[in-house]
């Protein structure tokens, strides 16, 4: 991949309005799982794809309460108009937004779960592999205690949480 095209990718729009209070995860932040993966993932609380099938590329953040008390899971949608979509998917109280990451699952072959790629542990009937249709993100934790992913569903306009844990 070219450089410009992976910076483009893994970067927030500096134009993305964030919600009120909240601030994207900084250097500062990187400690904990978020170091000690960094290698494997860059950017453990950032993925990016086309989640609703419009070609206009999408990004999934784990953001941080401004007062570090909550850690929120929000996608900002793109769209070909230009307008942008921000949805809350998830809020969780915790002064450890380390303790989470957001993995990327794209359609096609088998693709390995956190628990498959070594980041959390992996429970006797958990998902190790996964084949999706199109693509979606698993938000995790790395101690392994819970892992769902979350696919797109049009027919409620925003995305649809499924667990797979054991």
């Amino acid at each position: 991949m070219n450089i410009f095209l992976f910076l483009l990718l893994s970067t927030p729009l500096l134009a993305e309005p964030l919600p009120d209070g909240w601030r994207y995860p900084n250097d500062a932040d990187m400690v904990g799982a978020w170091a000690q993966f960094r290698k494997e993932l860059p950017e453990p609380y950032h993925a990016v794809a086309d989640f609703n099938g419009d070609s206009v590329l999408d990004h999934i953040w784990i953001l941080i309460k401004t007062k570090n008390e909550n850690i929120g899971v929000f996608a900002f949608m793109g769209s070909k108009d230009e307008k942008l979509k921000v949805v809350k998917i998830a809020e969780h109280k915790s002064n450890k937004p380390q303790q989470m990451g957001l993995l990327l699952i794209m359609p096609g072959q088998f693709n390995k779960t956190s628990c498959g790629k070594g980041f959390s542990r992996c429970y006797p009937g958990g998902a190790v592999d996964l084949k999706v249709e199109s693509p979606v993100f698993e938000l995790f934790t790395f101690n392994g205690t819970k892992s769902s992913f979350y696919r797109w569903n049009e027919s409620i306009d925003s995305f649809s949480e499924e667990s797979i844990e054991d």
